[in-house]
């Protein structure tokens, strides 16, 4: 299968985006606010670092910097006119290329990681090297949080088959990340399903916690830590 190049998509990303998730939502940045929140209710420390890893455009940025001020933010992509985009828009926050990753010596250990639609968009045996290699950008016993499309919900697959960025998308499982993880030596310290109900029914969003261990949500998320 050919690999999506998302400089194709990088300057009208927000617009595909809006599109597809507008039955959901209006405000095409409640699911980037969403993850965000989970990662600060999963956490009991202030991170001094933290990476955002396949960061695109940088949408979830500005929420990593409202929920941790204190935090210094940086985000990594493969795709350059994306990292010229984030970097225009977030100045607060360090960006890089894959490439540029290599020689710079900024881009360290973090305390926290955070990556979202990446995993699916990589083939079983690529996912295996770079969980290697972000675990050698974690310090020792803080996280990593990975979010990824629910294989199972019907409509999350409906969407994916339609979206012109996932062309290259195999989706993974919740248990199957876990797996890939615990096999690099993670230990697992948290995982759910989310987005059950859409934001215009907030009176019942509290109910989402509830939900969290049926695998039926549009998304999945996991917390782990490397031992």
């Amino acid at each position: 299968m050919k690999k999506i190049n998302f400089d194709d998509f990088a300057e009208n990303y927000d617009e595909i985006l809006k599109g597809q998730t507008q039955f959901f939502s209006k405000d095409d940045k409640y699911f980037a606010r969403y993850k965000i929140d989970i990662v600060s209710n999963y956490i009991n420390f202030k991170p001094e670092k933290i990476l955002e890893f396949g960061c695109g455009i940088g949408r979830n940025v500005p929420f990593l910097k409202e929920k941790f001020p204190d935090s210094k933010l940086f985000g990594i992509d493969i795709s350059q006119k994306s990292i010229e985009i984030a970097k225009s828009q977030y100045p607060f926050c360090e960006f890089f290329t894959v490439d540029d990753q290599k020689t710079d010596e900024s881009f360290d250990q973090f305390d926290l990681i955070f990556i979202a639609g990446v995993f699916h968009h990589m083939c079983p045996a690529e996912r295996s090297i770079n969980i290697e290699k972000i675990k050698n950008l974690l310090t020792n016993n803080d996280c990593l949080f990975i979010f990824e499309h629910n294989p199972y919900n019907p409509i999350t697959r409906k969407l994916v088959k339609e979206c012109p960025f996932d062309k290259d998308c195999l989706l993974l499982s919740k248990y199957e990340m876990i797996k890939l993880l615990e096999k690099s030596n993670f230990k697992v310290d948290a995982a759910g399903y989310f987005l059950f109900i859409p934001p215009k029914f907030s009176y019942l969003l509290k109910l989402e916690k509830i939900f969290t261990g049926l695998p039926l949500g549009g998304q999945w998320f996991v917390k782990a830590r490397k031992y």
